[in-house]
């Protein structure tokens, strides 16, 4: 397949995947966009869901690199983490000026906590920040 040393790519394929399918949404929803964070989770899941489901049914369930169909039943999963990585990006693309019209319509402040480094005294704390 894609590595030299015969390892099994699948568990970072589906690190990877899961990456693709909840980055987005997670941005979505942490944003107050629950609609549109779950309608990109949901297409994204059923992309992947569509492209693992066919490799299985090209390859099988012990399915090794030794196998012929190995690298067929991978391209399948490779063509549906594309599509759904453009989907990803197309989320991404589109997040901050719907964020940003999201906070124009609720009309006022936006506290945020989130965990913070400082470089410089190499200590990790909190940082408080207000969006208007």
């Amino acid at each position: 397949m894609w590595t030299t040393d015969g390892a099994d790519p699948s568990t970072p394929a589906l690190i990877v995947a899961s990456g693709i399918v909840l980055g987005p949404a997670i941005g979505h929803w942490s944003a107050g966009l629950t609609g549109k964070g779950f309608k990109g989770f949901g297409l994204r899941t059923g992309i992947v869901v569509l492209s693992f489901a066919p490799a299985f049914g090209i390859c099988g369930w012990d399915c090794s690199v030794a196998d012929s169909k190995y690298d067929v039943a991978w391209a399948v999963i490779a063509t549906g983490a594309g599509i759904g990585l453009f989907s990803a990006v197309h989320d991404l693309s589109s997040m901050k000026s719907d964020i940003r019209s999201h906070r124009d319509r609720r009309g006022h402040i936006d506290p945020q906590i989130v965990p913070g480094l400082d470089p410089a005294t190499r200590s990790v704390g909190v940082r408080a920040q207000l969006f208007f």
